[in-house]
């Protein structure tokens, strides 16, 4: 309990207090005279000082108040628009305002995560959709202008066409993020640059990036993947010694990149780090970089399909031999519960074979572990009783000994044997 506070004015949470504060200052802004209502200056600072000092701990920034009484004063507009044509009393308004802030007041605290939409593959998509609607606008603006000679285009005509443009796409004409600027179009069009594909000189180097993704992804699905700088050497083999190589130098000189008189770097590449770290950039949606991983290289020549399938296709004849198994003659989709069922409901693949006794069919796995517990580590969750500021200390063995454990169980789930077998270099046949 808060101590120093009266219980009847207490504000337990911040966002209570702030949603207090809030409801303050708006109305003080709602009430004031003159055309240009505001809060009254250092009115949000002082009330939050204050507030801050009677609730230790509380954290109340102004900022956030701020923010909280824009959205309840833009609320306020909006109703209050709405309702121009018709006149409203003193009291309705009093009701109508104070149903706004409980609105916005009772909504719950905003929840953390990433929003929705906002993800690398999204935002590259929508960027993209954006270009080919301007370029569109464009195009069409283009022509419009043309049939009508010296005659301006109206606004309602040219909200019809970036309207059709926006239909044409399957973009919601609604979405603030693709509002299309009249004048960007207009200097397009004055400029004579109707389709554009980004700011600035479009390098010929675009023309190969697509096929360089795709071989840096095969690669990286075969197990093989490069590291950064191998990959600055496969784009420069691409491109040395031919056509788009010669055009790539010669577009280098003209923008005046920092290179030699022959379009090359001081260490004779075409393509360098700054290249690399702009073609990351731009294609993190499809490429990333990290660490590596190492897995057994006998795992790829071994761990194969068809190597599996040679593996079972041996235990299910000898399982067929052994009288344990029966072959279906017309593959079917089953459950967990080995019962027939649609796809819909199946669990894996159809069923070639139906087991008849799963009793005597036993299957074991083996594990390794050794007899020194020193660096066993914490079960977890498991918690133990000690002293203040002690340790709670568990004897723990140091012979160092291997062994092998095998449990066998039946395809029922009953368990049928266990074997434990340690590393000795003495044999005993008396045990």
């Amino acid at each position: 309990m808060v101590t120093g506070m009266d219980p009847r004015t207490a504000l337990f949470t911040r966002q209570s207090a702030r949603d207090t504060v809030a409801k303050l200052c708006f109305t003080t802004k709602r009430d004031s005279k003159g055309s240009k209502k505001r809060v009254p200056r250092g009115m949000i600072t002082r009330l939050v000082n204050k507030v801050n000092q009677d609730t230790r701990g509380l954290g109340l920034t102004s900022v956030s108040v701020r923010r909280k009484v824009d959205r309840l004063w833009s609320k306020h507009m909006e109703i209050s628009n709405s309702d121009t044509e018709s006149e409203t009393d003193p009291e309705e308004d009093s009701v109508t305002v104070n149903s706004i802030i409980s609105d916005l007041t009772s909504e719950s605290r905003m929840k953390g995560g990433r929003p929705v939409n906002t993800s690398n593959i999204d935002i590259a998509n929508k960027k993209e959709v954006k270009r080919d609607l301007m370029n569109n606008v464009t195009v069409e603006f283009e022509k419009l202008r043309e049939g009508m000679g010296s005659k301006r285009v109206s606004s309602t005509t040219f909200a019809t066409l970036v309207l059709q443009c926006k239909e044409s796409l399957g973009l919601d004409p609604d979405d603030a993020y693709f509002d299309v600027p009249r004048k960007t179009i207009t200097k397009r069009v004055i400029r004579g640059r109707t389709v554009v594909h980004g700011l600035g000189p479009r390098s010929p180097v675009k023309h190969i990036e697509e096929a360089l993704i795709d071989l840096l992804l095969t690669l990286s699905d075969m197990n093989k993947p490069l590291s950064c700088g191998e990959g600055v050497l496969l784009a420069n083999e691409l491109i040395e010694d031919k056509q788009i190589g010669d055009s790539i130098r010669a577009w280098k000189l003209k923008n005046r990149f920092y290179c030699g008189p022959d379009g090359r770097n001081t260490d004779g590449t075409i393509l360098g780090a700054n290249w690399w770290r702009r073609f990351m950039k731009e294609n993190k949606h499809k490429l990333n970089s990290g660490k590596g991983r190492k897995f057994s290289c006998n795992r790829e020549d071994w761990c194969t399909y068809q190597n599996f399938l040679n593996m079972y296709k041996c235990i299910y004849d000898e399982m067929l031999l052994a009288g344990v198994a029966a072959k279906i003659e017309v593959p079917v989709y089953m459950d967990r519960e080995g019962n027939a069922v649609s796809v819909e409901k199946s669990f894996g693949r159809k069923c070639t074979h139906k087991l008849v006794r799963p009793d005597m069919c036993f299957v074991f796995d083996e594990t390794g572990g050794n007899t020194c517990m020193k660096n066993d580590g914490h079960v977890g969750g498991r918690k133990y009783i000690r002293r203040p500021g002690q340790s709670a200390k568990l004897r723990a063995s140091e012979s160092d000994n291997h062994f092998t454990s095998l449990t066998v169980s039946a395809l029922t789930g009953e368990a049928a044997l266990c074997v434990v077998i340690f590393k000795g270099e003495i044999e005993y046949m008396n045990m």
